[in-house]
């Protein structure tokens, strides 16, 4: 996981805790970076679908969102490993949100997955086989990351943890 990203974390988790919005000029001071920074962080979370709603006292997550817990993982693994690699994550309660890759010419190349189950990953398996599709993940040697939420941050490090078991993480 990048700096970028540990601290994009971060700020999910300062807003998710927070009562009130929290501002752009706390954010900097406590994550020790500037406020031109935070207001990046806020723009690459908002195109990760986040919904983080911001007012002149600051910024806050929409209550739905506060809920659940969100992690992106660094993932690598052949083609024939995705069906076992969503299931996986799905199986210790995640949802699978997207699928991006960091182009090196074009940035960041995002697609909507939302699979939930079992059911859902095995049928996204089947239509990219049915389609002859290429996922993602081949414009970039097979990397590529998953945005995934939780109902705890328990079921997020057993994802991590049995992903990294299989050797699908990829720091």
């Amino acid at each position: 996981m990048t700096e970028g990203e540990k601290r994009r974390s971060q700020i999910i988790k300062i807003l998710k805790d927070s009562k009130s919005p929290v501002s752009g000029t706390k954010l900097a001071k406590v994550l020790k970076v500037s406020r031109q920074v935070i207001v990046q962080d806020m723009a690459l979370l908002r195109a990760q679908r986040m919904q983080i709603l911001s007012t002149y006292k600051g910024y806050f997550l929409d209550a739905a969102v506060k809920e659940q817990y969100v992690r992106i993982f660094r993932v690598h693994h052949d083609t024939e490993h995705t069906l076992d690699e969503l299931q996986l994550i799905v199986d210790y309660g995640g949802k699978v949100l997207d699928v991006f890759v960091e182009h090196p010419l074009y940035g960041q190349i995002r697609a909507d997955l939302m699979i939930a189950n079992r059911m859902e990953a095995k049928q996204f398996v089947e239509q990219m086989e049915a389609h002859e599709a290429h996922p993602l993940k081949l414009l970039t040697d097979d990397c590529h990351y998953h945005t995934v939420v939780a109902g705890s941050e328990e079921q997020l490090d057993l994802i991590e943890q049995e992903l990294k078991m299989r050797g699908y993480l990829q720091e």
